[in-house]
């Protein structure tokens, strides 16, 4: 094979070996547990590649090498920028929505606000992972911790994305008989206490075997009942919705289309607007994940799939940012008449300081106006 076709053979080869990379690692050998341990020990690894072990205590070490999927590097260095990107920008839209008592008093705007408020301690919670994940597989409370509140505000964040779907289903669809007695407290019912149910079902059934240590996340056995299983459900609930939602939205656009003579261009543009508004809200992108659990392995149809979940769930909190706070007239007005009140009153500050000062100059003797005039100089 290799003579018959010895350009396609280094062409395989040069893309098996710039697939992984080998971290090398100084660990001493721990007789307690039985298992290489970094503690204590410094790696250095010189120009020429060759590695300087300095440790601490007069052990049996050794340099471990490791063989590490630079894609999975890649994916994981892209993700967590994007999902640090996400939390700056959610964090801003909470400071942008929680000031004005006017959008807030806005059912749909008070729950898009808990559902930014469901996003940002699930993007921190997945940041602290690579804290508190133990490579060794060593179980601690910390990891079993992040484990219980990813699963447990996951399950929030969808739960809060499927009210937004009934809620625009309401709206858009519906239209009437829409109201909701104690709607605020049914849906906190709902987005915030529900899905508690289900981590802690886990660790009463799983116990210490619940949580990975290695990936401070649940076991796929137990996720499938604590996290997969409603996930899923939910996933579907809001793609049917959302075929309901987009088709009253593009009748509507089109009948005004009609009505007011607007071009084919700006009607396509304002339904594919709308249409990334409400996927946005409902988190449509997250189906891609269930795609990775029939195929795990390092294909390039399991790459590809990982990079689509990655660039279409990542940045959710920047699309939130855009498209309900930029792009939200309402928000926008409060904060323009805010820095006018601002400029105002600091123009009204310096004018009445400018009187003052002239007022105290002219009341000022003669004498002790020449000798301030001197100090000054």
């Amino acid at each position: 094979f290799s003579q018959l076709f010895p350009k396609l053979r280094s062409k395989l080869g040069l893309i098996h070996t710039v697939r992984f990379q080998v971290i090398k690692e100084c660990r001493y050998y721990e007789t307690t547990s039985n298992k290489w341990s970094p503690t204590g020990c410094t790696t250095r690894v010189t120009e020429d590649g060759s590695v300087e072990c300095e440790c601490d205590h007069m052990t049996s070490f050794a340099v471990i090498m490791t063989l590490t999927n630079k894609s999975s590097v890649a994916e994981d260095g892209v993700s967590r920028t994007l999902l640090g990107l996400s939390l700056l920008c959610l964090l801003l839209a909470v400071a942008a929505i929680l000031p004005n008592k006017a959008i807030l008093s806005m059912f749909p705007n008070w729950i898009h606000l808990m559902l930014m408020l469901s996003l940002i301690p699930s993007i921190i919670c997945f940041l602290l992972i690579d804290i508190v994940a133990d490579t060794e597989g060593n179980p601690s409370t910390s990891c079993s911790t992040i484990a219980f509140l990813l699963n447990y505000f996951w399950l929030c964040q969808l739960n809060w994305m499927v009210l937004e779907a009934v809620t625009l289903y309401k709206a858009v669809v519906q239209v009437f008989n829409t109201h909701i007695s104690a709607a605020k407290l049914k849906y906190c019912i709902i987005g915030w206490g529900l899905p508690l149910v289900f981590p802690i079902l886990g660790f009463v059934w799983g116990d210490e075997q619940f949580v990975n240590p290695e990936t401070c996340f649940v076991r796929k056995s137990f996720g499938l009942v604590t996290f997969y299983a409603p996930m899923a459900f939910g996933i579907m609930i809001n793609w049917i919705l959302f075929f309901f939602i987009i088709r009253a939205v593009f009748k509507a656009t089109t009948a005004r289309a009609e009505q007011t003579e607007m071009t084919k261009v700006k009607m396509r543009v304002r339904q594919l607007r709308s249409a990334l508004f409400v996927t946005t809200l409902l988190g449509l992108g997250w189906i891609v994940g269930f795609f990775l659990l029939v195929d795990s392995t390092d294909s390039d149809l399991s790459q590809i799939i990982r990079w689509t979940f990655i660039l279409v769930n990542t940045p959710q909190g920047v699309f939130i940012f855009i498209f309900y706070v930029l792009l939200k007239e309402d928000v926008k007005t409060f904060w323009v008449h805010v820095y006018n009140l601002v400029v105002r009153e600091s123009i009204a500050w310096s004018f009445d300081r400018l009187q003052s000062d002239e007022r105290d100059n002219k009341n000022q003797p003669a004498d002790e106006t020449e000798q301030t005039a001197e100090n000054e100089c």
